[in-house]
């Protein structure tokens, strides 16, 4: 049993590392989402209907997918990813960009890991 204990510790530590990669990778994919839906919101109106609509629905799906990911995964930061990647409705830009913001931070902590 002595000898099973070092490779326990590694094994705890490599899950730890891919679990903050796995987090890291999520707070980069809602930023980057969350940043092409608040610019395509500042443009409300002045791109073609069709072309808006299939880019938020594209950024919604991504979104989901992200907020799937972070539930299947459950810690504080796959938390707060949730948070971020849940959005209702069709938000105005400045509530995305709220979310960009929070987003950002959460990045920056998981980097600085």
């Amino acid at each position: 049993m002595p000898r099973a204990f070092p490779a326990l510790i590694v094994l705890a530590l490599a899950a730890a590392c891919s679990d903050s990669k796995r987090e890291l990778g999520q707070a980069r994919t809602s930023r980057s989402v969350l940043a092409e839906w608040a610019l395509l919101a500042e443009m409300n109106g002045t791109l073609p209907g069709t072309y808006a609509r299939q880019m938020r629905d594209e950024a919604r799906s991504e979104l989901d997918a992200t907020a799937a990911a972070a539930r299947r995964s459950p810690s504080p930061n796959s938390a707060a990813i949730l948070a971020l990647a849940e959005v209702k409705g069709d938000p105005p830009a400045a509530a995305l960009r709220a979310r960009v913001r929070r987003a950002q931070a959460l990045e920056q902590r998981l980097e600085a890991r």
